[in-house]
């Protein structure tokens, strides 16, 4: 799980958002992982965002309580504007997202931890035509556990 606070510039727009993604990840091998998300997002300025994503990791462990997991992967987003002026407006975007926690494992199969993160558009589309692509760059927490393994 990650819940994200986030600070997103474009070319004349700049604006904070929180997001929430549940993720789901499994190690095919020892410490490579792959996995999935789907997510939620509302920003300030009344856009509201929907997630789907799929990635990859590679988790280090610095000791037996502490690792650091970095996870990149591609985003699809489909947002909309409601009740913006009389109308509704909405676009897409796909985007490369990466994301390296330093996890705390306080006890087993539990972890916290908190990392940086980096998002930015691929392709961006509003309302069918090429959009400003946006970049974001902040500090993400996550919280989660696992079964089997060590």
């Amino acid at each position: 799980m990650k819940f994200s606070v986030l600070h997103q510039s474009q070319t004349n727009n700049s604006y904070t958002t929180f997001e929430l993604q549940p993720a789901l990840d499994y190690f095919v091998s020892t410490n490579v992982s792959v996995g999935g998300l789907l997510g939620i997002s509302k920003d300030f300025d009344g856009r509201h965002t929907f997630l789907l994503g799929a990635r990859g990791g590679y988790n280090v462990f610095l000791s037996n309580a502490a690792s650091l997991w970095v996870r990149g992967g591609l985003i699809y987003g489909h947002y909309s504007y409601s009740g913006v002026g009389t109308q509704d407006f909405s676009g897409n975007y796909l985007a490369l997202q990466i994301y390296a926690p330093l996890l705390w494992h306080p006890v087993p199969h539990f972890f916290l931890g908190a990392g940086p993160s980096f998002e930015a558009d691929l392709i961006s589309r509003f309302q069918g035509n090429s959009a400003d692509k946006a970049v974001a760059i902040g500090v993400s927490s996550t919280i989660g556990g696992y079964f089997g393994g060590l």
